[in-house]
């Protein structure tokens, strides 16, 4: 009667005992392992024993079987399984049998058992929403009642209808997916073993999912082309003093994230890193220089060449000088000129009348406060320059000579604007275009000369030609001068500085007392 059944229980699930076997069992010993893992199948029920001791997950529960192991052995409260293997006692057996009662007196038995009982009913601790179309339950305490059977899968039941495995064998947070958003649910769970399956839970209180939300697509970026741009001309020639407009730059290729310029950007002009361009005013004359402008982003950089020169303006008598003035001498060669005569210069500009200085062409005739020296630290009204203190001395009288008389004159204490010419004529500055013009000074006695002849709109012939008599601010460009004496900054001797009469019949130069209150008219080189 057991082999009948035999046959029909064991047929094709149990072939993989046998292999099993004739590797566990020696011929000679017929030698055992202590313990024995089957895996039943979920679809078909079939029971294999394992060569790995472990089943295929998501595809057969696990069953512990324990080698001679007795019903005294079993759980309290669990039913016993018991199994047995049986061989043939000759050294090749040919032949294995599990039977669930007895070998056979040929054959050697070999016993394993397990408890049997099915898994608690599951307790939903909690269930709640996770994400539009999933819910996470939570599970009160592990519902496994036998070790030797441990949890295979569970089921969880929603009210809509999902049924949904679920192995999570050491995990009490279980997820069932695949449910509608905005919609009210409520949950069962149940538990398998290789023993069979739990009694259903008791239903989760209601969940409701949330609504969809679509995801924010993510911005499709084109990649980023390398940079290319074109300059509106490759080369300029700009006149010192004087702003510039410049290139332009029109961009054919990716979005230029910066520029830069090699060598750097020459004085007075600003070059622009966001733009490329350059702006300002050029304060230096330069040769053709060649810049190299380079435009870069993430994916490259590319450069244009770019020349620039500086040229000197050429001005004629009555123009606009830089500082704002008017030219009243052009030079037929250079001459030096500074504060240290270390330049040289072609231009004398003269400042603009009625500078809103007390004392610049409209001061009181024989006042106090415009003498050629003040009287402290030393009484320079009676004491030569660079007498005291410095060997430096202002009796040059040349055209070039007049910034370094004024600066000898002022280093020297004379620098009270309220009562000393040159100190009235250095503190004069103005801005124009953005440029400070701050080398104002008195001019020499012979830069005087040449401001008298232009104020009287005598005509150049030489720098030795003197002023005559004529009416005043009749040259080109001229305004704004006094018929009165006007002083150089040209020192005479200890008492006497040299001055000039601008009055129609006058045009002379003389040696004048220090202590003498006239006009004055601060001039610039260039």
């Amino acid at each position: 009667m057991y082999r009948g059944i035999l046959r029909t229980h064991l047929s094709l699930p149990f072939l993989a005992i046998i292999a099993l076997l004739i590797s566990i069992l020696s011929p000679v010993s017929h030698a055992v392992v202590p313990s024995l893992v089957t895996c039943i199948n979920l679809q078909s029920g079939t029971e294999r024993i394992s060569h790995t001791g472990k089943c295929r997950f998501m595809q057969e529960a696990q069953a512990n079987w324990h080698k001679n192991q007795t019903d005294s052995a079993i759980a309290s409260g669990a039913g016993a399984k018991v199994i047995v293997i049986c061989s043939n006692k000759e050294s090749s057996p040919v032949s294995y049998q599990v039977i669930r009662k007895k070998c056979a007196k040929h054959q050697v038995t070999t016993i394993f058992s397990r408890s049997s009982a099915l898994p608690f009913k599951p307790v939903i601790a909690q269930a709640v929403a996770y994400g539009y179309d999933s819910s996470q339950i939570s599970l009160a305490q592990n519902p496994e009642t036998n070790p030797d059977a441990p949890i295979a899968f569970y089921t969880i039941i929603s009210s809509k209808g999902n049924t949904q495995r679920v192995y999570s064998w050491n995990d009490l947070s279980l997820l069932i997916t695949g449910l509608q958003a905005l919609t009210t649910y409520t949950f069962t769970v149940s538990a398998t073993t290789a023993d069979g399956t739990s009694p259903i839970s008791a239903a989760s209180l209601p969940v409701t999912t949330p609504a969809y939300v679509p995801p924010t697509p993510t911005p499709t970026t084109a990649p980023l082309a390398a940079p290319a741009f074109t300059l509106s001309s490759s080369s300029e020639t700009k006149t010192v003093n004087n702003a510039i407009t410049g290139y332009t730059i029109t961009s054919s290729g990716g979005t230029i994230a910066s520029y830069a310029i090699s060598p750097a950007a020459p004085a007075g002009l600003t070059f622009s890193t966001s733009t490329g361009l350059l702006s300002g005013t050029p304060t230096t004359i330069a040769s053709a220089t060649s810049y190299t402008i380079t435009a870069t982003n993430a994916s490259g950089a590319t450069t244009r060449t770019f020349i620039l020169t500086v040229v000197a303006l050429v001005y004629t008598v009555g123009d606009t000088g830089p500082g704002g003035g008017k030219i009243f001498y052009v030079a037929t060669t250079p001459f030096a000129c500074g504060p240290t005569r270390a330049v040289t210069c072609t231009y004398l500009e003269a400042a603009p009348p009625a500078l809103g200085l007390s004392g610049f062409d409209s001061a009181t005739a024989f006042s106090t406060d415009r003498s050629w020296a003040q009287l402290t630290p030393v009484n320079y009204r009676s004491t030569t320059v660079g007498s005291s203190g410095s060997s430096e001395t202002a009796t040059a009288t040349a055209i070039g000579w007049g910034y370094f008389n004024t600066r000898a004159i002022v280093s020297q204490g004379n620098t009270d604007t309220s009562t000393s010419a040159a100190a009235l004529a250095d503190s004069y500055t103005v801005t124009v275009s953005g440029v400070l013009f701050d080398d104002w000074y008195l001019p020499s006695k012979d830069e005087l000369n040449q401001m008298c002849k232009w104020s009287k709109g005598q005509a150049w012939i030489s720098d030795a030609t003197v002023c005559t008599g004529g009416a005043i601010n009749t040259g080109s460009g001229a305004s704004g001068f006094a018929a009165y004496y006007y002083w150089s900054s040209s020192e005479g001797f200890g008492f006497s500085a040299w001055a000039q009469n601008f009055q129609t019949s006058g045009g002379n130069q003389f040696a004048s007392g220090k202590n003498n209150t006239y006009y004055i008219r601060p001039i610039r080189a260039f």
